[in-house]
């Protein structure tokens, strides 16, 4: 006889072989200050970078009455794993499904982030440097993409080896994962809700960077084990108990930021929005490229200093779309954040400078070299297969861009000779 599963497995893969690994000693702290209980089970796996020797599967257990605490259990002894190895994560997810079966999964994802992006400065947080004693620089990772980055073996997980290891350990159809959860930066993007649809029913996210401290895992514990609780509801209190925990005024200091959940049934008809609307900007686009331009300097973007801001808040995006005073443009523009309405299902911010937020961004780059650098595994994703028509706008965006560029530097020339 096998188990009998319990409402929720709460099941936290921290990535943490990199800069992040103290933190993840901390959230595990967090965790034992309110254990499991009757209704759940919270199995970790920790990857550290000095902390333990190989990496830790922990069991966090229910409170201990003798020490208020729940102290954590060590199940496994490990080598030392590459967490950005496939393998290593459909073990950790194998183990945990066979040993804490339950009704409901939440999968958090721990670690760096960037996206879909290929990127050669992914990070959770600028604080980790900035708001150190010593301002340590930034050494350049060549080989961080997605999530769940190792450094001492350089890999990470991209989106599309991410969504092969889930549907490999079984959450598609009806045994989809409750709550995918990334407490990474950069995560909450179109182009990632949609790649992990079939996976998923929700997920939770930053569409920002996250500051080093991450996600509020003592809060969390509470919330997975309120007896009954669905993954909706887990999904809006996981963003509130983040926005609460960034509201506190010791920790105003790491603003700003963004946590958002997402309702991954809905990201079909968001997708289709969003391809009705870059048709419309298409058509409209030869004739009106200073106008767009215009409109790209100005929407919400995210970690301009860190090099992502060819990420863009696509409800920020479509309401400034509507002042073109286009019929077609400003009509799938409404379509759009009509559908917004149902993906997004809680957003909170803090911080002037993310305040155009809705909750999930697209990729937009502004200039020529970045559209070039990430277009080949934009390529692959999904999204991009299935629905062509926002490829094809940036594609003419810039071929656009460049033509404009050209005839400026020919009519400049004829000026001055």
């Amino acid at each position: 006889m096998g188990k009998t599963p319990k409402d929720w497995s709460y099941l936290v893969y921290i990535a943490g072989d990199n800069n992040l690994s103290k933190f993840g000693l901390k959230d595990i702290s967090e965790l034992e200050k309110v254990g499991s209980n009757q209704h759940t089970s919270i199995f970790v796996e920790f990857d550290s970078q000095g902390e333990f020797r190989g990496t830790v599967r922990f069991q966090i257990p229910q409170i201990n009455p003798l020490t208020g605490i729940a102290n954590r259990t060590i199940l496994k002894l490990l080598k030392n794993t590459d967490s950005g190895d496939p393998h290593t994560l459909s073990d950790f997810l194998h183990y945990g499904k066979t040993l804490f079966p339950a009704k409901n999964y939440c999968v958090v994802i721990w670690n760096h982030g960037s996206g879909f992006r290929e990127s050669d400065s992914s990070k959770r947080s600028r604080i980790v440097f900035r708001k150190s004693s010593a301002f340590q620089k930034i050494k350049k990772e060549q080989n961080a993409r997605g999530i769940a980055r190792d450094d001492m073996t350089g890999n990470a997980l991209d989106m599309k080896e991410l969504g092969s290891v889930l549907k490999k350990s079984g959450f598609v159809k009806e045994n989809k994962i409750g709550l995918l959860g990334f407490d990474a930066c950069l995560m909450n993007m179109v182009e990632v809700a949609y790649e992990m649809s079939p996976y998923a029913k929700f997920l939770v996210g930053s569409e920002d960077l996250e500051p080093g401290y991450g996600a509020d895992y003592t809060a969390n514990a509470r919330s997975i084990n309120k007896k009954g609780i669905s993954p909706q509801q887990l999904t809006e209190e996981f963003v509130n108990n983040f926005h609460k925990y960034y509201s506190k005024p010791t920790m105003k200091r790491e603003w700003p930021t963004t946590q958002s959940g997402i309702d991954l049934s809905h990201t079909n008809v968001l997708a289709k929005c969003i391809n009705q609307f870059a048709k419309a900007l298409l058509l409209y686009l030869p004739k009106h490229l200073m106008k767009i331009s215009e409109i790209r300097e100005e929407v919400q973007v995210y970690a301009p200093f860190d090099d992502f801001d060819d990420y863009v808040d696509i409800g920020d995006l479509a309401n400034l779309c509507r002042d073109l005073h286009n019929k077609e443009v400003t009509k799938t523009a409404n379509e759009l954040l009509l559908s917004l309405k149902d993906v997004v299902v809680e957003n909170k911010t803090h911080g002037k400078e993310v305040k155009y937020s809705t909750g999930i961004t697209i990729w937009f780059p502004e200039s020529q070299h970045k559209f070039k650098q990430h277009e080949r595994p934009y390529k692959t994703l999904s999204f991009t297969k299935k629905y062509s028509n926002w490829m094809k706008f940036l594609s003419e965006y810039h071929i656009e861009t460049r033509l404009q560029k050209r005839s400026i530097r020919k009519l400049s020339w004829y000026r001055t000779n």
